[in-house]
């Protein structure tokens, strides 16, 4: 598994960004099971991150690492800066574009990801989980797949904030600013609204829907918001697969809807579990198990 760190010029944003970048490509197969396509193409989830997040915060956090490995499954982590995944137009950062064009075009140029659309997916955490139903909507060109964990989709405490302290971290007039919008009642319909987005997506080109996966902490307080979504999604034609996990607003509940979140993503296909040597139960300490490194990359190495 090779975690790269890496920070490069965002045209959308005008200066460097740093994403974190997880590639499955050096695993330790044990002999007499086969050897991953390491020729092929990585599937790849580009993830976004939450609200006070970075892009370190999933790697840090969570056991996204693993599972990335384990699915075989090329993961680019990219935090959003409190800006809500964005067009921030008027202030020179469109945050949404320096996901959908930025990180995607650079990370596809600088390492081997699938350029296809049903290898592409995009999902997020809390407002990463905004963003990737946002951004996700807006371009079905390129995302096969979306997928949220107790995803903010705080619609009503949008249109309804106020220039007042509550227990919103956000004023009406950032959201204004983040939103290029004069008066924030006009979210609703707008490019930036996740519902309007989705029946303009089933209306328009039905052919790109792309499937769901949902998943939020029983005892988190945004459920409400997520149960409410995942019914628009249904009733619009979306085939959404939505799992109610233990937990509030937390880590714990991300790694409890993660899991099943990339199995979904890769169909269970591709998956090395029991194939590494910290999982597996038949390695052993003197290596006598252990595929050859020399030849474990190669296609022509003996891997039955």
């Amino acid at each position: 598994m090779a975690r790269i760190s890496i920070n490069f010029e965002s045209e959308q944003l005008k200066r460097p960004i740093n994403i974190e970048v997880i590639v499955p490509s050096d695993h330790m197969v044990l002999k007499d099971l086969p050897l991953p396509e390491y020729n092929k193409p990585f599937r790849t989830l580009y993830l976004l991150e939450g609200v006070t997040g970075n892009a370190t915060g999933p790697i840090n956090y969570s056991k996204i690492m693993p599972l990335a490995e384990d699915y075989n499954l090329a993961v680019v982590c990219v935090a959003g800066e409190n800006k809500w995944w964005s067009e921030m137009t008027a202030m020179n950062e469109n945050f949404a574009e320096m996901v959908t064009t930025d990180v995607v075009n650079f990370t596809r140029r600088v390492f081997n990801l699938s350029d296809k659309r049903e290898d592409t997916y995009l999902g997020g955490f809390s407002m990463g989980g905004f963003g990737a139903f946002v951004n996700g909507f807006r371009h079905p060109e390129l995302f096969s797949k979306l997928f949220s964990l107790d995803a903010a989709l705080n619609k009503p405490a949008i249109i309804g904030s106020v220039n007042e302290l509550s227990w919103d971290m956000y004023f009406r007039s950032h959201y204004e600013a983040m939103f290029n919008m004069k008066n924030i009642e006009d979210y609703a319909g707008s490019n930036n609204d996740y519902e309007y987005l989705a029946e303009k997506v089933s209306k328009e080109t039905p052919e790109l829907m792309p499937e769901i996966f949902m998943a939020c902490g029983v005892e988190d307080g945004l459920i409400g918001g997520n149960r409410d979504l995942r019914d628009l999604l249904q009733k619009l034609g979306y085939t959404v697969t939505w799992l109610e996990v233990p937990g509030n607003h937390s880590w714990y509940a991300f790694d409890n809807g993660i899991e099943p979140a990339v199995r979904w993503l890769t169909d269970s296909k591709d998956t090395f579990v029991d194939n590494v040597p910290y999982y597996g139960s038949i390695a052993h300490i003197d290596g006598t198990n252990f595929a050859h490194w020399s030849t474990m990359y190669n296609v022509e190495a003996e891997s039955k």
